[in-house]
């Protein structure tokens, strides 16, 4: 074989190992990260930045993703008794969603909330393993914002980290219909806590800003409950508007027993500093609290 021919064959085999390795790279890549399209834009992020938390009574995801433009993305997912196998979200389920843009600069904060078309809201779990925990789901949707109108949203995520805590935490979800900030939305909590003593205490507080707390000095027992009851205490506080007044409020517990209540709950809400104003309506609640520990 020539000189020649030996370089070029050389050369070929360089190229083809260097286009075999990149491949393997670029395939090494995908397996790391989870991708999207929405309202004409794509969404990623690292496995690494979708956080599952599993307790034994509810599921937690947390998707963050980005696109080129720097705007960031967020889907929240709440799941009530979790398995493998697919769960309808909407407001009358024990289940809960959110999703929001918000992009950051020096001079200017934007938040975009999306709300999810009722009964569009599918969760679908492939796998749920507890051994290994990993996790892999889909979730479907038809989003809408104030500038937007059904969205499409299709999320695909395979064998993530699940955190897994042999506990039942409390858990509260509700829909809100907010008049005065004009604004519809999924809201939930989940929440434990040391022991209060003298009191048979419950609540769920979330990242979102819900504060849910049921309370008695005695024990709490099957029945509905009003705001003129003095058996039994409730409070809902929303976001970092804690100025809110319970205007009235129906409470029905279902199940109280060995330290936990299960339930749902209507509420309107008011806010102190602006009586005359509308206030909150908060529809669909549920709960499964848990005594504080």
């Amino acid at each position: 074989m020539s000189k020649f021919n030996t370089m070029k064959l050389l050369k070929s085999f360089i190229i083809l190992v260097s286009f075999l390795t990149t491949i393997s790279c670029s395939k090494d890549s995908d397996e790391k990260m989870v991708s999207f399209s929405f309202i004409g834009k794509e969404w990623t992020t690292e496995k690494n930045n979708i956080d599952a938390v599993l307790y034994e009574n509810v599921l937690e995801i947390w998707v963050l993703t980005s696109n080129e433009a720097g705007i960031n993305s967020s889907l929240k997912l709440a799941i009530h008794n979790p398995s493998v196998g697919t769960f309808n979200i909407s407001q009358n389920s024990k289940h809960a969603f959110q999703y929001y843009h918000s992009s950051f600069g020096i001079d200017f904060a934007s938040l975009t909330r999306f709300q999810g078309k009722d009964k569009s809201l599918v969760l679908t779990i492939t796998k749920l393993d507890k051994t290994n925990n990993l996790i892999s789901f889909t979730f479907d949707g038809v989003l809408s914002s104030i500038d937007l109108s059904d969205q499409k949203l299709n999320v695909i995520v395979n064998d993530v980290s699940i955190q897994k805590l042999n506990f039942s935490a409390s858990y509260a979800k509700y829909f809100i219909e907010d008049e005065y900030f004009n604004f519809d939305e999924f809201n939930y909590a989940i929440d434990t806590l040391n022991d209060v003593k003298d009191l048979t205490y419950y609540q769920a507080a979330g990242y979102s800003g819900l504060v849910l707390q049921c309370w008695s000095y005695n024990d709490i027992v099957r029945g509905d409950y009003g705001l003129l009851d003095t058996t039994i205490h409730f409070s809902l506080a929303q976001g970092f508007l804690l100025n809110q007044k319970m205007k009235d409020y129906i409470l029905k517990v279902a199940k109280a027993e060995n330290g936990n209540i299960q339930g749902t709950f209507d509420a309107n809400v008011i806010y102190e500093f602006f009586p005359d104003e509308p206030g909150t309506s908060i529809k669909h609640g549920y709960f499964d609290l848990y005594k504080a520990r």
